[in-house]
């Protein structure tokens, strides 16, 4: 595990996925004064991609991804927000559910967001979806902050 700054692992995950969103979505970032995290790079980045593909996946036309930052004491937090189509609060169970592959006739997206959970449990932090159908979804993860020596990004102040 390495400190992890999760401005630039967000940075480093858009470019990669560049062609995934640049005719999809408009990126809006709203990066808050954070803490780095302890983690490792590669989870972090395989963690963003999922959420970053499924936001991407459920915009129907062309939309809008809002990405906030912002951290307390103990943690530092990323919401993810898609203007998609929204998420039936009854797929809830199968979306969060963990797994390590997806099971025969599944949803694979479905299982890259378990997974993600299942990365950000073991981490002792955690995920949130708020959606509604027509009205977009938004995933909002936490991560323990390092306060023994990370460092802050220099970003305006915290979003609340």
């Amino acid at each position: 595990m390495t400190d992890v700054n999760i401005h630039d692992a967000l940075d480093e995950t858009l470019d990669a996925l560049a062609r995934d969103w640049s005719y999809k979505a408009d990126i809006r970032k709203e990066y808050g004064k954070i803490l780095d995290v302890q983690c490792d790079p590669a989870g972090l980045t395989a963690a963003l991609a999922n959420i970053l593909r499924e936001s991407t996946r459920i915009i129907r036309d062309h939309g809008e991804i809002r990405i906030r930052t912002w951290c307390d004491e103990l943690f530092v937090y990323a919401a993810i927000s898609s203007s998609g189509t929204g998420v039936s609060q009854l797929q809830f169970p199968q979306i969060l559910k963990p797994a390590t592959a997806p099971d025969q006739g599944s949803d694979p997206e479905a299982c890259e967001i378990g997974v993600l959970g299942k990365f950000l449990r073991e981490l002792h932090g955690s995920l949130c979806i708020e959606s509604g159908v027509g009205i977009g979804t938004t995933f909002t993860f936490k991560l323990p902050a390092n306060t023994c020596g990370g460092t802050v990004s220099a970003y305006d102040d915290p979003v609340p």
